[in-house]
Order: structure tokens, then sequence, then C-alpha cells
């Protein structure tokens, strides 16, 4: 999606709109969801398509979703975030911790409660340069009352980065 909405950098404004007519619903309210954040933000470019579980979801529950979710559920599934029944993160793991665990496991029982996040309106360089100094392949995005909206990638941080790196040694 955030393709998309460099796309709609490049195009007139009409032409974007007749883009949006033309592919699915789903896609073209996930764009215009995205476009209302503002430009240079996390919240511009991040993916909705996160893999989330409740407190009580056991790794028997998590493996068969996964199994069974379609091929673009889910834009990246190194991590599992855990949220409350309100959107709320209450912590994450990391798939190998799951793929480990007893069947029986809880998500509760394994997630990491502290978390590294980003806001979704804070600058996109800042969270791609926490990103890479952390090692991390994705950061949770929250708004500001701690309910996660998306997942800024790591390959959106990399380019993020290239894109800075290249400013400074043009300027």
């Amino acid at each position: 999606m955030d393709d998309a909405i460099d796309l709609q950098e490049e195009l007139d404004p009409e032409r974007f709109e007749a883009l949006l007519e033309v592919i699915p619903d789903e896609d073209a309210r996930e764009i215009r969801r995205l476009m209302q954040y503002p430009k240079g933000s996390v919240g511009r470019i991040m993916t909705e398509r996160f893999f989330e579980v409740g407190p009580e979801t056991t790794m028997t529950q998590l493996l068969a979703d996964l199994r069974t979710a379609s091929q673009d559920k889910y834009e990246s599934v190194n991590d599992v975030f855990v949220l409350d029944g309100a959107g709320f993160l209450q912590g994450i793991f990391s798939l190998r911790k799951a793929l480990r665990a007893d069947p029986s496991t809880t998500a509760k029982e394994l997630m990491n409660k502290e978390v590294v996040v980003a806001s979704v309106t804070e600058p996109d360089e800042d969270a791609a340069r926490r990103m890479a100094k952390y090692g991390f392949y994705g950061l949770p995005v929250l708004d500001d009352r701690g309910r996660m909206l998306g997942l800024f990638t790591g390959d959106d941080a990399q380019t993020i980065i290239r894109e800075a790196e290249t400013r400074d040694v043009l300027a």
C-alpha cells in the first residue's frame, strides 16, 4: 500500500482517484486511510496486515491460523503481536519462540511486555533509525492511546534510510 501512496505523488489527483476506483474496495479503503497521515510519517507507510493474537491464544491455535491463512493475510510473520480485545498492544514474541514452545502455552506466557514502538505520526526516518539500531524486522505502530494500528516493516525502513543518506550525500 505504501507503494500505491508513492504512486499518488506521481499522478495527478483525478488519475489517482480513477485508479482507486478500479482496484479492490478493501485496498482502496486502506490506501485512503493511510493517506490521512502526514507525509513522511510512519502511519503513511505502515502495513495493516500484521500477525496478531489475543493473550489467551495457544500456540496450537496460532499455528493453525498460520497454516490456514491466505497467502496475503499477513505482510510479515517474524513477530507475533499480542493485543487485547480493544486493540491495545500487550506484548510481542517471535515466531521462532512460538514454534519452540509447548503447544498449550498461551501468548501471554511467551510475550515480552517491554516493546519498542513507533507512533503513527512520528517521522518515518526517526523510526527507521531506531529499528536499525535495535536490528528489528518491524516496529508496531501505535496511536496516541496505545492501540496498534499497523506495522512499520524493515524493507520500508531500509528504503527510508537509503533515501536519507542519498539526500545527505547530495546536500
